[in-house]
């Protein structure tokens, strides 16, 4: 019973199963449903359910090992949803042949993964999704849409500018990038940079008082270090924990990271 209730298969994750236990592969529309002519759902041929971004989730979470090898496999099989049935880049929600809506990229799937690849290790994916991102109509004011492709008909054009996505990118930069992680009693602080970005600054809320956080590669000799008012800790991967400021209260962090 624990098997069937897993959503490992394979050794990697899936998106789900039905109620006897086995993984469900495979979704049939029902004839009426309302959907119009033309998504990929309605077209000849089997609809598949995975691979799914949900998928990423765990991993970006760290519900399972982002570096162990679930993981890798389920990231290697969620680069089928990359320019599935389109050119550009992006991701889809899942795989396209059950999509009920037009086949193309969403952005907040994108950073699904983009996030699981950052706690990998996978630099490249996450700058490619940013990149991609940062190509998009509305990228300069922040205003991404939900979704960047032909609407199947009318009266659907694509207006929705969504603050998923934002939320997405929220938790890519504050969660992952800049690594605080707020607990109840205090807050674990775990920076990492990206390949290629020289460094990191922001002023945080933390309750009532604020985070000042920078963090740098070490230079020349310098040892990794985590530097909290002028007291010096030992860098650990794992990061630093501390309390929570009180009200009104600046706790000023630079992260010294190994080079």
């Amino acid at each position: 019973m624990a098997a069937a209730r897993s959503l490992v298969e394979n050794g990697r994750l899936t998106k789900r199963r039905d109620a006897r236990g086995p993984v469900q592969s495979l979704v049939r529309p029902l004839p009426g449903s309302g959907l119009p002519a033309g998504t990929p759902l309605f077209d000849k041929g089997r609809h598949f359910l995975d691979p799914d971004t949900s998928t990423a989730l765990p991993i970006a979470w760290g519900f399972i090992d982002p570096s162990g090898p679930v993981a890798r496999r389920t990231l290697e099989r969620l680069e089928k949803l990359w320019d599935q049935r389109w050119t550009g880049g992006g991701y889809g929600r899942y795989h396209v042949s059950s999509e009920p809506d037009s086949p193309g990229p969403w952005p907040f799937a994108s950073l699904f993964v983009a996030r699981a690849h950052f706690e990998a290790g996978n630099d490249r994916k996450v700058r490619r999704v940013l990149e991609w991102l940062g190509r998009r109509p509305g990228s300069k004011a922040g205003s991404w849409f939900e979704f960047y492709g032909p609407r199947p008909v009318p009266p659907y054009p694509q207006v929705g500018v969504v603050p998923w996505v934002w939320a997405e990118m929220i938790f890519l930069v504050v969660h992952h990038m800049l690594g605080v992680r707020p607990g109840e009693e205090r807050v674990r602080i775990r920076p990492r940079l990206l390949a290629g970005l020289p460094s990191m600054e922001a002023s945080l809320r933390l309750r009532g008082g604020r985070l000042a956080l920078s963090a740098r590669p070490a230079r020349g000799a310098e040892r990794p270090a985590f530097i909290v008012g002028g007291r010096k800790f030992p860098y650990r991967k794992t990061g630093l924990t501390l309390p929570y400021p009180a009200d009104g209260q600046v706790i000023k962090v630079e992260a010294i990271l190994p080079s």
